[in-house]
């Protein structure tokens, strides 16, 4: 605002000049700068943040220090991604101990690497449509997250994805994933089933090991398995599920065994 607009304004308005003067300062601070004032009060709590897709990329800009707002003692964060939004970068969150939960937007594709490794108090994560990847380690060592449901369309979960999220009791895959990396739910210590869908191709080592409460994993029946491979420990119960028979099982049109790679 320039000096001659400030001029007439204050000559329109019964307000003092330091009020508006106040008024005109708060109408330019953007998402992050209120959220940064906050954490600086000193005043913990529960703050939603919502920024919009260019205060977003503004805040993770260079210097700017986010992740060091979402990791102070005594707040509890909850993080709305923008619409717009395609991709969580790298280390995007990594290490924010105050985050608690998170809703991604429509579109968004990938979840990189890092993405909120050691997110420890997050319990909390929402996927929309749209979703093609999680990368590796993306919620590495989240160790409150207790559910996880994947969008349709997901297509891999990266290595080491959810390792030591020892709170998660489920997670339901959608039909179209096709890949699960190595140790991606390892030391899930309190999942108790997996359900694999039929379109699964390939499944890293040890992707189950340390899932000490596992009891069921239900197989599409055209699907090999190899426990020890997986990391699945001998007490596992394992499901053949039998596809429907509209799906071309009859002796005349009768698929070949899939080949899962391990």
């Amino acid at each position: 605002m320039s000096e001659g607009q400030r001029e007439a304004l204050l000559g329109t308005t019964p307000l003092p000049q330091e009020v508006l003067d106040m008024v005109i300062e708060y109408s330019y601070i953007t998402t992050y700068d209120a959220l940064r004032r906050v954490v600086e009060s000193g005043h913990s709590g529960n703050y939603d943040f919502a920024p919009s897709l260019e205060e977003y990329e503004r805040c993770m800009g260079e210097g700017r220090n986010f992740r060091k707002l979402l990791n102070r003692k005594g707040f509890a964060f909850h993080v709305t991604l923008p619409e717009g939004l395609q991709q969580v970068g790298e280390r995007a969150f990594y290490w924010c101990s105050s985050l608690t939960s998170v809703t991604f937007p429509e579109g968004l594709r990938e979840v990189g690497e890092n993405a909120f490794y050691w997110c420890r108090r997050l319990t909390s994560v929402t996927f929309a449509e749209g979703l093609q990847r999680v990368g590796d380690q993306a919620f590495y060592w989240c160790s409150s997250l207790t559910s996880v449901t994947f969008p349709e369309g997901l297509r891999e979960v990266g290595e080491n994805a959810f390792y030591w999220c020892r709170r998660l009791t489920s997670v339901t895959f959608p039909e179209e994933l096709q890949q699960v990396g190595g140790f991606a739910f390892s030391g899930c210590s309190s999942l108790t089933s997996v359900t694999f869908p039929e379109g699964l191709q390939q499944v890293g080592e040890n992707a189950f090991y340390a899932c000490s409460s596992l009891q069921t994993i239900k197989v599409p029946e055209n699907i090999p398995l190899n426990r020890n491979y997986l990391g699945i420990l001998p007490g596992v119960r394992i499901i053949r599920i039998r596809r429907a028979p509209d799906q071309g099982d009859g002796p005349a049109n009768k698929k070949q065994r899939r080949k899962l790679r391990f």
